[in-house]
């Protein structure tokens, strides 16, 4: 379809309207018959003015409609412009997702490789957008850090957590303890406490997770961890010796549990280095009393490895996927 002398604002319209039009139904020889479409635009002279361009640009556009899902349309945009956009898209519909009910948790197993049985988990949050469909927390994160919507983004997790601990309770589930990365709010102590009064939860059933990145950057204070310590809450250290590593956290730190970061277990048994710095950290967390907890598990060879070091708790696709409340409550609470 061709349009001349219009504006984009003019085009959205459009085909709005065509995606809607064509998403009702019609009847072919007493069948209902339904369709859907995907649509690409470009804009000339500012996406290009050479035909055979055009087309291309064109084509890479309907892709990223499809990419969305059934029913969305997608503008043209290249480089930087198209990051700008993407962010500008992605950051406007972040505000609104809370209210929206988009946001959703998912649970990942920590499982001990002695009894086989899971010992604890790790809350993962999740976001489909009817507009954007799945966006990655790699990039909402970041956006949300920078515009603070991270603060109320927290604050939903910790009550999603503890609403599902609470539920679990109800149903008579072995509850285990689970693990949430939040630690941004100047007022942590008090929203935490505020849920698990709420919901009648025990504070040793939710523990914090900190990364390195976090106290290089001081996002959180000793102080801060030392009352969540007295309030009986599990404090972990994730990603270590992915960052600018220093033994002194360790000492100064009320760390509870070390968590060796993915990209050391896949180089086990294929990067000597790697290997000999994991056995390095394992060794200095057993030094220390601290627990451990390997994350991206995903080979037999990486179990015996960490049997041979004696680390009981793992957390990677070995076992099990991030699964849905529902999928937890199948695999490991029935």
């Amino acid at each position: 379809m061709l349009i001349e002398n219009i504006t984009k604002e003019y085009v959205e319209e459009v085909a709005k309207s065509i995606l809607k039009n064509i998403s009702e139904y019609f009847v072919i020889e007493e069948e209902d018959v339904y369709l859907s479409a995907s649509i690409g635009i470009v804009m000339a002279p500012a996406d290009g003015e050479d035909e055979k361009i055009l087309f291309q640009r064109v084509d890479a556009a309907l892709e990223k409609a499809k990419e969305k899902g059934k029913g969305h349309y997608h503008f043209y945009c290249s480089g930087l412009d198209c990051e700008r956009e993407q962010r500008f898209i992605i950051e406007n519909q972040l505000h609104r997702a809370i209210e929206k009910n988009e946001f959703f948790l998912y649970y990942q197993p920590q499982i001990n490789i002695e009894t086989k049985k899971i010992a604890s988990m790790e809350a993962l949050i999740r976001w489909e957008n009817k507009e954007l469909g799945f966006v990655s927390p790699n990039q909402f994160i970041p956006l949300a850090e920078r515009t603070g919507f991270i603060i109320k983004l927290d604050e939903w997790v910790v009550n999603q957590v503890c609403q599902q601990l609470r539920e679990w309770l109800n149903k008579g589930y072995e509850v285990v303890p689970i693990a949430v990365n939040i630690f941004r709010s100047i007022t942590l102590i008090e929203m935490i406490t505020r849920a698990l009064n709420k919901y009648n939860v025990s504070a040793h059933l939710l523990a914090i997770e900190v990364t390195e990145g976090a106290l290089i950057h001081k996002d959180i204070s000793k102080r801060v961890l030392l009352q969540l310590k007295e309030q009986n809450l599990k404090i972990h250290l994730d990603d270590f010796g992915t960052g600018y590593s220093s033994l002194s956290y360790l000492k100064t730190y009320p760390i509870d549990t070390l968590k060796i970061d993915r990209s050391f277990m896949e180089g086990i048994h294929i990067d000597e280095r790697d290997t000999n710095v994991t056995a390095a950290i394992i060794h200095l967390a057993h030094t220390l009393e601290l627990n451990i907890i390997a994350e991206g598990v995903e080979k037999k060879e990486q179990i015996q490895f960490l049997k041979e070091k004696n680390v009981k708790l793992v957390q990677g696709y070995y076992y099990s996927r991030p699964l849905s409340k529902y999928d937890m409550e199948n695999m490991y609470y029935k």
